[in-house]
């Protein structure tokens, strides 16, 4: 009898320390899951922070070409500038952009714009070099009123892409696909 209660005694303490153990392992599940929202919504703060960043600094590259383009135009100096694959905005496009973008519908549709501002500058410099300044004054004008409206184009692009990736990357949040270490 007495050999049986120390069991049973026993039996009880297996049992209450087996309880403490489920309750600490799930305290300490929850609280890893609590923390794997929390890197997840940080990372994708810190992922849309860097890329708004990159636009802007895009879109400030964008302007100083259309800058740079008319003050060299005004001092009547023929300059070769970069194509729409060698601005930093291009470089990023093929490489960087395309592996996180890929999903966006604006992504796609900002190559054109893009292209367009390029070719056109490209176009205005090859018409002051044939005709020169005063000559090709009207054709020239066009050309920059189309860059002009290519460029704020390409603009709303990247501000729906930035948008369209906030959307992808807060389904993905809810949905636990965010991966930690990418």
């Amino acid at each position: 009898q007495q050999e049986a209660n120390g069991m049973l005694d026993n039996s009880k303490e297996l049992n209450k320390i087996a309880n403490t153990s489920t309750e600490n392992v799930q305290t300490l599940y929850t609280s890893l899951e609590q923390f794997n929202r929390t890197s997840e919504s940080a990372l994708a703060s810190t992922r849309k922070m860097k890329n708004k960043n990159f636009i802007l600094v895009a879109k400030i590259d964008h302007i100083l070409f259309k800058d740079d383009a008319l003050n060299h135009l005004q001092t009547d100096e023929y300059k070769e500038f970069s194509d729409s694959t060698q601005c930093r905005l291009g470089k990023w496009y093929s490489t960087d952009g395309v592996s996180q973008f890929k999903h966006s519908k604006s992504f796609k549709a900002m190559l054109h714009p893009h292209q367009k501002v390029h070719t056109l500058v490209h176009e205005i410099f090859e018409l002051q070099k044939e005709r020169g300044i005063v000559a090709a004054h009207e054709p020239i004008k066009e050309k920059f009123i189309n860059m002009h409206r290519a460029s704020d184009e390409l603009f709303t692009y990247m501000d729906q892409m930035l948008e369209e990736e906030a959307q992808h990357q807060e389904e993905h949040i809810n949905d636990g696909d965010i991966e930690l270490f990418e």
